[in-house]
């Protein structure tokens, strides 16, 4: 059934989400993801060994500290299993500057590399605008919020940018965060996708921001921000294992128009299937303390207008005191 076409509003809303965006089986050209097949990959160089592996993603940081892309997103193929585990532990890991997903059957390797002090601020401002609210209700001992961890959906391995994992089951996240540059806001469509989809998976939200990290001081769209969560379980007629597809159901973005910001955004309406303007993100609770809100001064999770807005600032500012703002 096609989605409405919902004319966007003079003031407050992005431009109206196509059927694509909304569907809860959005595909990606060209892109492969956890609880999906996987398929060939043109895009991918074969992996020969971990001082290559340092020298491409090394060249590839250094492009990217320099401003002269904004490609994150390298694929490695026939990288065995035993030298996908020297890449990501902790104590043989050669390199801290990127994260690794992995798929055990088709031994491919997805490396995101980190584009410096950007991809950490960013993420860091995030995790405190949700963190500073859980602390407010005295509810942040009731979860865990974790840097990085590695963790294992079905035949992937995968490591977040940040999650939230209730206190009671710290190994299961329920809530995580990806970003990434321009280029790579369509995989990070995929990872919610893989997220959400993968057998078993314990993720109940996927938070995704991409930044225009290379011109953020002149893009005129600079962060959007995406909110996904699984939705309705398939039809026993559909092919993909009986996966439960994930639904892009909030999605915001800043703009920066004749030298100022503002914000517009959408929720997704699921009862009457239309994006519906929107003046903040809801998170309920329960994605990061794993109950809902019940007891007095407990509330969802909520990121204003203003709050993205403050963001950007903050992460212009940042860039202006390193030196790096266009």
């Amino acid at each position: 059934m096609l989605l409405p076409q919902v004319t966007a509003p003079s003031r407050g809303c992005s431009p109206p989400l196509t059927e694509r965006d909304l569907s809860p089986n959005t595909p990606t050209d060209g892109e492969d993801m956890p609880g999906r097949p996987i398929g060939d990959n043109p895009d991918t160089v074969k992996y020969q060994g971990v001082q290559d592996f340092l020298d491409v993603a090394r060249r590839q940081y250094d492009s990217l500290q320099q401003l002269k892309t904004d490609r994150q997103i390298l694929k490695f193929r026939s990288a065995t299993e035993n030298e996908f585990d020297i890449l990501s532990a902790d104590d043989t890991r050669p390199s801290k500057y990127v994260k690794l997903q992995y798929h055990r059957p088709t031994e491919l390797l997805v490396v995101k590399v980190m584009p410096g002090w950007d991809h950490e601020n960013l993420t860091f401002l995030l995790r405190k605008l949700i963190d500073k609210q859980l602390i407010a209700m005295n509810v942040d001992l009731e979860c865990l919020t974790l840097n990085s961890p590695r963790i294992e959906l079905g035949d992937w391995v995968k490591e977040p940018d940040v999650c939230w994992a209730p206190a009671f089951s710290p190994s299961k996240p329920t809530c995580v965060v990806e970003v990434g540059t321009s280029e790579s806001a369509t995989h990070l469509s995929v990872d919610a996708h893989g997220w959400l989809e993968a057998p078993q998976s314990p993720v109940q939200a996927v938070i995704t921001v991409s930044f225009k990290y290379v011109s953020a001081e002149t893009d005129e769209n600079p962060l959007t921000i995406s909110v996904w969560k699984k939705g309705c379980g398939l039809s026993s007629v559909d092919t993909r294992n009986n996966l439960s597809p994930a639904v892009r159901t909030a999605h915001f973005d800043v703009w920066n128009l004749a030298g100022s910001l503002s914000v517009s955004g959408f929720y997704h309406d699921l009862d009457m299937q239309i994006p519906v303007c929107a003046n903040e993100i809801d998170l309920p609770l329960e994605l990061f303390i794993g109950r809902s809100a019940s007891r007095p001064g407990e509330h969802d999770i909520v990121i204003t207008r203003d709050d993205l807005l403050w963001v950007v600032r903050q992460l212009r500012e940042y860039r202006r005191l390193r030196g790096i703002s266009q």
